[in-house]
């Protein structure tokens, strides 16, 4: 069976997408951070191509501050249907939702009390402000501060992705995150049953 394609909103997705991909024991084929929720949808045409000719294809992108997965999966859709092998997932409501959802590993890392992250990530509306607020006045790690705390004129700090992507590879958990996230539970859900249909 061929490995898995895999597009994501930007490097972070990117870096958890693949280990989600791992974590289920599967192999990757190619995989890309294209720039943006927006860039993700305009290629969703090529993206469903890519699947209908017999490829498995991931594509994982952020719910924001949109409704809801569903009507966001429609919209891509426009009612054409999915390829079998194309598994189109959320992360409710960022990325980030989903780190959180290994509170242990996540508190330890960032330098304070798993007390301060949210017992249910999924129902976080905006995670990365949260994380924010959060880490500037809790954290006792000032090398965490200075480098994930965005800078006048930035959305994020300088060491954002590398931190968090560090993170990702040497400490935290799939299999403890995905007992806390529902919507992290169902991805990975359907990317085994997509892999073995």
């Amino acid at each position: 069976m061929t490995g898995w394609f895999i597009y994501a909103e930007d490097l972070l997705s990117e870096s958890f997408a693949k280990g989600m991909v791992a974590e289920l024991g599967f192999e990757i084929a190619f995989s890309k951070f294209v720039g943006g929720w927006s860039h993700l949808k305009g290629n969703f045409d090529k993206y469903r191509n890519l699947a209908a000719k017999g490829n498995k294809v991931l594509i994982l992108t952020d719910l924001d501050q949109r409704d809801c997965a569903p009507s966001l999966l429609r919209e891509w859709s426009q009612g054409l249907g999915i390829p079998q092998g194309l598994v189109l997932r959320v992360c409710v409501h960022e990325i980030e939702s989903w780190l959180m959802a290994d509170r242990d590993a996540f508190a330890e890392f960032l330098g304070f009390s798993t007390t301060n992250l949210p017992l249910y990530p999924d129902a976080e509306r905006d995670p990365k402000r949260y994380l924010f607020t959060t880490i500037a006045s809790k954290s006792r790690r000032r090398e965490i501060k200075a480098g994930i705390l965005p800078r006048s004129g930035s959305h994020v700090g300088p060491e954002y992705n590398s931190l968090m992507i560090n993170f990702l590879k040497t400490d935290f958990r799939m299999d403890v995150a995905r007992k806390h996230s529902p919507s992290l539970e169902r991805a990975l859900a359907a990317l085994s049953r997509c892999h073995r249909a």
